[in-house]
């Protein structure tokens, strides 16, 4: 095997956002913004209109961008509680929660080690992420890891998320401009078989990181822990200067 990229997914690959999110929801963080807002509710009405807010990413805007789109979240949250709001309420609790997750999140353990072996083999390395730029970068940024990466794809700005299949195809047009480079040549790390996995599509090499649902179309791969993904990755891309 002969790969030039490694492509990664960002959030449950190399960021816990699992134990972020966890954190928050033991904080209360979502109900305080709200009621910081002057809103008020039951926790029971509250509880109900979280569960038919999350239900609805997963069904009637999966796949749809604009469920990435700044304040979407707080807009169906708030309609699903029964009060209104203007979109500026809603971006400004986007922005008062995307500050709270920031200052939560941690890399998972042995993602750092990963991309600095990775890049003292000289490979390239991209960010294939169903999310919003702006949202990403402030979270890449907060841990240092802008460095590390020659090409960011996030599906809102590209207009299509990963089930679409283009993020996949603009980032390969991307990978292009310096050098040729085919989708076989590239691995996909990801923890979503149905978003991360769809990239064997196109061609690429797919390596499932933990995944956190049933595997639909069977990957490449499938790692339990960077530790694992590591040692994967030492073979794929040894050190040229040692003698073998």
């Amino acid at each position: 095997m002969s790969f030039k990229w490694v492509c990664f997914d960002w959030r449950n690959t190399l960021v816990d956002g699992r134990k972020a999110l966890r954190i928050l929801n033991e904080n209360n963080s979502v109900q305080n913004i709200l009621r910081s807002s002057g809103f008020s509710f039951a926790e029971e009405k509250y509880a109900a209109a979280l569960a038919r807010t999350e239900l609805e990413k997963t069904t009637k805007y999966y796949g749809d961008i604009e469920r990435h789109r700044k304040g979407f979240y707080f807009t169906r949250l708030c309609f699903h509680l029964g009060k209104k709001i203007t979109w500026e309420n809603a971006e400004q609790m986007d922005e008062l929660f995307l500050q709270k997750y920031v200052a939560v999140l941690e890399l998972l353990p042995g993602a750092l080690e990963t991309l600095e072996f990775l890049k003292t083999r000289g490979t390239k390395l991209a960010i294939i992420s169903n999310a919003r730029e702006a949202r990403f970068v402030r979270q890449m940024s907060h841990l240092n890891l802008a460095s590390f990466f020659d090409v960011v794809v996030t599906s809102f700005e590209v207009g299509g998320e990963k089930s679409s299949l283009k993020p996949f195809e603009v980032f390969l047009e991307k990978a292009n401009v310096d050098s040729p480079v085919a989708a076989g040549e590239c691995i996909m790390v990801g923890d979503r078989p149905d978003e991360d996995g769809y990239a064997k599509k196109l061609g690429f090499y797919t390596v499932l990181f933990n995944p956190f649902s049933e595997i639909i179309d069977e990957p490449d791969l499938v790692v339990r822990s960077h530790g694992e993904l590591l040692g994967f990755f030492k073979e794929v891309f040894p050190d040229v200067n040692v003698p073998v």
